[in-house]
């Protein structure tokens, strides 16, 4: 990353430290994931102001880990993680006001990101960790289902930059 790019960049932003990646960090009922991304359905092109105004979506969600949803959707446990999304059952930041979720069309390819406990008055204190990737939304089941970081990280590594750090769970062969 050059200066230059930083500048332009702007003050706004923190990198994740990438020495600090667990690829193989292991799932643990009671986790909370945290899914953050742009639907279509919160963007909105403004050609008469000459802009484009978008509004992100955070939705705070937990694993599931049924066996009869990863054979209904086709995925594997070890590749995929399978997150809840009841779009009809979701909670506003006010005390039992359920909220209607956005259609998650367009959040392929946002990230989902493995966090500690949200609940706390120290912001500075709540752990994050990138796990995986959306990839495809099941409506029927009301699921979203992820790519595992430890996949894309691995074909990352064998394709591109061999000095990444290797899944100690995982092998694969892309070649």
């Amino acid at each position: 990353m050059t200066d230059d790019f930083l500048h332009q960049l702007g003050t706004g932003y923190d990198f994740y430290d990438l020495k600090t990646l667990d690829i193989d960090h292991l799932d643990s009922d009671g986790d909370d994931y945290l899914i953050v991304g742009y639907p279509i359905s919160r963007i909105k092109v403004r050609p008469d102001k000459n802009k484009i105004e978008m509004r992100p979506f955070l939705y705070r969600t937990n694993l599931n880990k049924n066996s009869e949803n990863f054979k209904k959707t086709e995925t594997k446990p070890h590749i995929n993680l399978l997150l809840n999304y009841d779009k009809n059952r979701l909670k506003d930041l006010l005390p039992d006001n359920a909220v209607q979720g956005p259609e998650p069309n367009g959040l392929s390819g946002c990230g989902i990101w493995k966090i500690s406990n949200p609940v706390t008055h120290d912001i500075n204190s709540i752990k994050y960790y990138p796990t995986g990737i959306i990839i495809e939304y099941y409506r029927k089941h009301k699921l979203l289902i992820g790519t595992r970081m430890k996949i894309i990280t691995e074909c990352i590594r064998q394709a591109f930059e061999p000095s990444m750090n290797q899944s100690k769970t995982l092998s694969i062969n892309i070649k």
